[in-house]
């Protein structure tokens, strides 16, 4: 009977764990359309869709494989200190290429320019992709708790920018963000 009851449990925890984010994400989405207008809201989704990109490029994708080597107790933790040295290694080419990419991803009317984009993306790269690994270690690990505290820190700290301050700035809300995945992956990696 337990087993079942396990077999229950983990999907449950994981339906929590990515309901939170999901409705942390779309709350950002909202307050950001209630503060800054669509323009605003358009300068995010391609500042987050240029972030997950150079994301993906410099993890090499390489949370699903994570995940499953890490799930093997006979391997402990040397696939993950593969993909954290992985991403170490890309991350000055990943900015070469967020560098010469950035006047290519401003939007016609963005409020964002090209300095922008490769400031802010150059800021939140590393913390964004090692959060990105060690929630792919983590759910090897079946250790739920650990990811949903990160994802309420990456997710409650963007949303606490519009409790303090009575203007929108879009720049600000990003370099927000950047804290938040710092607290998130410092979080998760000392855990």
């Amino acid at each position: 009977m337990s087993y079942y009851k396990d077999f229950l449990n983990l999907p449950l925890q994981s339906l929590g764990v990515n309901l939170l984010r999901a409705l942390l994400a779309l709350s950002l989405v909202k307050v950001v359309v209630i503060y800054g207008g669509a323009a605003a809201l358009a300068s995010l989704s391609n500042y987050q869709n240029y972030i997950g990109i150079l994301a993906l490029i410099v993890t090499l994708s390489s949370q699903t494989g994570l995940t499953v080597l890490s799930s093997k107790k006979s391997l402990g933790s040397q696939p993950l200190l593969v993909s954290l040295k992985i991403v170490l290694l890309n991350t000055p080419l990943v900015i070469v290429i967020a560098w010469l990419n950035s006047k290519t991803i401003v939007l016609d009317n963005d409020l964002l320019n090209a300095k922008d984009y490769f400031l802010y993306s150059s800021i939140i790269l590393i913390p964004f992709a090692l959060n990105i690994l060690l929630v792919a270690h983590q759910i090897a690990m079946q250790a739920y708790r650990n990811i949903f505290v990160n994802y309420l820190l990456v997710g409650i700290i963007p949303l606490a920018y519009f409790l303090f301050f009575d203007f929108f700035i879009i720049s600000n809300l990003l370099l927000v963000m950047s804290i938040a995945n710092w607290a998130g992956f410092l979080y998760l990696f000392f855990k």
